[in-house]
């Protein structure tokens, strides 16, 4: 089973998911960088 957590770090720049395998223990971090929506929001 997965559990999945969804998170924006504190400066609000980055997306973090993290996937838990709780079968076995592993533990992804997918960092996803948000910049890029906040430099089209000042167009």
């Amino acid at each position: 089973m997965y559990s999945i957590y969804e998170t924006i770090s504190d400066m609000g720049k980055e997306w973090i998911r993290l996937i838990i395998d709780e079968n076995q223990g592993i533990v992804k971090e997918i960092t996803f960088i948000l910049r890029q929506k906040y430099e089209y929001a000042k167009l």
